[in-house]
């Protein structure tokens, strides 16, 4: 099975014993489509090409070396991605990950010795905007 899922919390050989949490290990190469559905956690330690999207959580270890597009609600990244990610709430570029690639997304961090040869577009949602400070001025038409 190229793909592990976890079979809840506690379970050894899942990070953090997380539920519906999946993983491609590190010596396993895939070429396709991952989608995964619901808030689980998908973890990518291997060879991954094609195109990922996931409702849930997405981290792309140290080891790990993406050649796709990529779509997730949250996406950590510490490895190696050739392709746009696209982030619907936050997209993590840790002091490991090298990215060749737009982003796009919510929030946006990137770490002191991360990599980037490509584009970001991040873009608050009118929901996120922060409330003015009380006594300060006010369009009112």
């Amino acid at each position: 099975m190229v793909v592990q899922m976890g079979k809840g919390r506690g379970d050894p050989a899942m990070p953090n014993g997380q539920e519906g949490t999946a993983l491609l290990s590190r010596n396993v190469s895939f070429d396709g489509t991952l989608v995964g559905s619901g808030r689980g956690l998908i973890r990518l330690e291997g060879h991954f090409k094609g195109k990922i999207r996931h409702e849930g959580q997405l981290i792309i270890a140290e080891t790990a070396v993406v050649n796709a597009t990529v779509e997730g609600q949250e996406v950590i990244v510490m490895g190696l991605v050739e392709g746009d990610i696209t982030a619907a709430r936050r997209l993590d570029l840790k002091p490991t990950a090298r990215v060749v690639g737009n982003l796009k997304a919510r929030r946006l961090t990137v770490e002191d010795g991360a990599s980037l040869i490509g584009s970001c577009e991040v873009a608050v949602a009118p929901d996120d905007e922060p409330a003015p400070e009380p006594g300060a001025p006010t369009d009112i038409a």
